[in-house]
């Protein structure tokens, strides 16, 4: 369920993004449209079709929402094929996230490590790895605790975060 305010947001995004928008912003309208119940079916052709563009599928917005809205479709290997290029940490992060949901952890803590070695403090890698810990299992999740413990200090606890 979507909040009131991801909502509203969301509207913005959709009225204020024209035809002349820059083509990571039309990738942006893309996911908002799908996630406010937009025609499925048009909205992952349209992804689809800026992904396969050889202009447009090396911007990193782009791979990242399409990776999003692929996901969402249950399609994680064309979703990871939009992550491989690892133009950027969040594409990396994604790669993470689809790498535990399609019960690769080994991977997903390969990722992670890759991700530390290029920014170790960075919020998204501590996250990454978090995630990579728990898919895991075992050990692991008491690091994934110490990570998650580590960053609800640094950035204030809130009811979210719990």
């Amino acid at each position: 369920m979507i909040c009131s305010l991801c909502s509203i947001t969301m509207q913005i995004v959709i009225s204020e993004t024209g035809a002349d928008a820059p083509v990571s912003l039309k990738a942006v309208k893309l996911l908002a449209q799908y996630l406010s119940g937009g025609d499925k079916e048009s909205i992952v052709g349209e992804i689809t079709a800026m992904i396969e563009d050889e202009y447009m599928s090396q911007d990193a917005t782009v791979q990242l929402m399409g990776a999003t809205i692929l996901a969402n479709e249950g399609n994680y290997v064309d979703a990871m094929k939009c992550c491989h290029t690892g133009l950027s940490l969040e594409l990396n992060a994604m790669m993470v996230n689809l790498l535990c949901k399609t019960d690769r952890p080994e991977l997903a803590e390969k990722q992670a490590k890759m991700m530390q070695a290029v920014d170790d403090d960075s919020t998204i890698v501590q996250l990454a790895c978090a995630w990579a810990h728990m898919a895991s299992g075992g050990k692991k999740i008491q690091d994934a605790s110490y990570i998650y413990q580590e960053l609800g200090d640094k950035y204030e606890w809130t009811p979210k975060l719990y």
